[in-house]
């Protein structure tokens, strides 16, 4: 029989306690990550360990009947699975060692894809952007995820245009996305290693919702009326210059109509712009009673000027909804004020400046035809 001296059982004492407190690590390893690709290398690097620490036991327990000590023969053992480690997950080329404490502390979020598409990295607030907590990603490839029942829209497009940015390119690929609940602009960088030999891409992501809602409410302001809320002059001159070029491409029809407040200066000068400020909102709450919501465009011109865009609407239903406006101002009877409105409806191979001046010219005509009425202009301009 083999006797164990004081020393062994020192050196067994040390090798114990070191592998034990190992393999607890690399347990506690395991389970802190969800995703699967990182849980597979702690059970590698365990199972690594757990063969050289289980069979030196039993042969001090006498268990295993061998003439000498084996426990270095299944250090081989260890050795394999460590290098099926290493070179299965790459775990010196893309697992940082600093990951946990640096990238998932970023405000930004990260995605990392290797040459084949296959995400190798997603911290914790491109997770959150794109509503994927908890989901597993890591190790699989854009493909693979686009085609998982139940994933999430926001994930699948952002990966798809990960996926097609320029792999040959040097800089930076930029692109505003937007969802219903989140505006981000993703960054897509290629990453080279040396000898410029490329070895992913790096996709950054940030969070642009209230940058974008800034802007959106700056370019409202800037083309609002402040005391009506109808769109200024400014913007009615773009608009009108869009929908004549798209009445003329399409071959259908669009009708304008410019209505003046009747006697509205010597109202202001009797009751105060208060009360005339009064008058001009509540045409510009009228004139957006009457049309549609979303189809047409109501404007505040100047002054007590007002002008509407009606597209894909001929003058005959123009004049029906002059009409229900007139009338509607008439019926709220602010003192001797009513309305004069001109219509025309746009001429092929016409222009805006011409289209706007037949409409413009056909109010001054109701007013000098007596005020509180209509004058229409048709395509075919007889009057």
């Amino acid at each position: 029989a083999i006797a164990f001296g004081p020393f062994f059982y020192l050196a067994a004492f040390f090798f114990f306690l070191y592998m034990i407190i190992g393999v607890f690590l690399y347990v506690i390893h395991l389970l802190q990550h969800k995703e699967w690709y990182y849980r597979e290398q702690s059970l590698f690097m365990t199972f690594g360990a757990v063969i050289p620490l289980t069979v030196h036991l039993l042969y001090i327990l006498r268990v295993l009947h061998f003439t000498f000590d084996i426990t270095p023969i299944t250090f081989s053992f260890s050795g394999l699975a460590f290098l099926l480690n290493v070179s299965r997950h790459g775990l010196f080329d893309i697992v940082p060692i600093a990951h946990r404490y640096m990238v998932n502390s970023m405000n930004d979020g990260m995605i990392v894809l290797d040459t084949g598409g296959t995400i190798i990295e997603i911290n914790d607030a491109a997770r959150g952007m794109l509503s994927v907590d908890g989901v597993s990603l890591i190790g699989k490839s854009c493909r693979e995820i686009a085609s998982t029942p139940g994933i999430g829209e926001k994930i699948r497009k952002v990966l798809g245009r990960i996926e097609k940015a320029p792999s040959d390119h040097m800089g930076v690929s930029s692109m505003l996305e937007t969802f219903p609940d989140i505006t981000i602009d993703v960054s897509v960088s290629n990453i080279h290693g040396d000898n410029d030999h490329r070895l992913g891409k790096l996709a950054v992501i940030r969070d642009v919702t209230e940058r974008v809602n800034s802007e959106r409410q700056l370019h409202e302001l800037s083309i609002r009326d402040d005391l009506t809320n109808l769109y200024n002059q400014r913007y009615f001159y773009r608009l009108l210059n869009r929908e004549v070029h798209r009445a003329e491409r399409q071959d259908h029809p669009l009708s304008l109509m410019v209505l003046d407040i009747d006697n509205f200066k010597e109202y202001n000068d009797t009751f105060g712009h208060i009360e005339g400020n009064k008058v001009l909102a509540r045409v510009g709450e009228l004139l957006l009673e009457n049309i549609r919501k979303g189809v047409d465009s109501a404007f505040r011109f100047g002054g007590d000027e007002f002008v509407a865009v009606l597209p894909e609407v001929d003058i005959d239903q123009a004049t029906n909804v002059a009409e229900r406006l007139r009338a509607s101002f008439e019926k709220s009877r602010i003192g001797n004020l009513t309305l004069s409105l001109g219509i025309a409806e746009y001429r092929k191979h016409g222009d805006m400046e011409s289209f706007f001046e037949l409409a413009d010219q056909a109010m001054y005509k109701a007013k000098r035809a007596g005020r509180n009425r209509l004058h229409v202009v048709p395509a075919d301009g007889r009057e």
